[in-house]
């Protein structure tokens, strides 16, 4: 999911509720959802009712080199 939808869904009610049906789409569909750009712990708070979502950002780590790449696991899943 793109983060522009990610960065406005706390001031943009319509990105929230855009947020809200990508999320419960795919997991209609049982496709793997991964949020882009999650920065704040704001975000991060409101996207936790998501416990299947898939999540990255500066938040969670900044971007690395690719030969640190091997060495970084799968996506954090907001359930753990």
């Amino acid at each position: 999911m793109d983060r522009s939808f990610i960065r406005d869904m706390l001031t943009d009610q319509q990105a929230a509720v855009i947020v809200d049906a990508i999320i419960s789409l795919c997991s209609g569909l049982n496709i793997k959802v991964v949020a882009e750009g999650i920065e704040t712990t704001g975000q991060l708070a409101s996207l936790r009712r998501y416990p299947e979502l898939l999540i990255q950002g500066y938040l969670i780590g900044k971007p690395q080199p690719k030969d640190r790449l091997y060495h970084l696991s799968q996506p954090q899943r907001l359930g753990v």
